[in-house]
């Protein structure tokens, strides 16, 4: 949600969020996320988390099913990325005190998600692949995802890939 916060606020440009850690604009995927934490029992030590955003630089995608953009063809103009850095840096503290105060920061998240109402196949890391609707996230961030009449909530960290169709 940063991410796309300090992106629209820089660029002027709308983008959402393709569940689980995408970034997204007219469908092209133009940032990703990763985070990974530790826990000494049950208590969490850190969380580091990685971003690239395409910024300048022309991009290619070897998959047509994923198509890719930078921030400069969408905003039509050059990047300046040390503004970019302090806008996604600055959206990041927001969010992070508001979360550490005790505010629902979920609701938001919600309401930059993409992939909600749309048909999606999910490859899971196991090799399975489902096919349904994804319905929205869980409190826990994970998906909710509609198979037939049936609903299966998804965990991002067994996901390899999720993609649109």
């Amino acid at each position: 949600m940063a991410v796309v916060r300090g992106i629209s606020k820089e660029t002027k440009v709308n983008c959402s969020i393709r569940w689980p850690n995408d970034v997204m604009i007219h469908g092209k995927k133009v940032s990703g996320v990763i985070a990974e934490s530790s826990y000494i029992g049950q208590k969490l030590s850190f969380v580091a988390v990685g971003i690239g955003v395409n910024c300048n630089s022309e991009v290619s995608t070897e998959d047509p099913a994923n198509p890719a953009t930078n921030l400069a063809d969408e905003a039509g103009r050059r990047i300046d990325i040390v503004k970019l850095r302090m806008a996604v840096l600055d959206a990041f503290a927001v969010v992070y005190d508001k979360w550490a105060s005790g505010d629902d920061v979920l609701e938001k998240v919600r309401s930059t998600l993409g992939t909600v109402g749309k048909n999606v196949v999910v490859t899971m890391k196991s090799g399975k692949v489902l096919k349904g609707v994804a319905r929205g996230i869980e409190t826990t961030g994970d998906l909710v995802l509609e198979l037939h009449d049936e609903k299966l909530v998804v965990r991002a960290e067994d996901v390899e890939r999720l993609r649109e169709i």
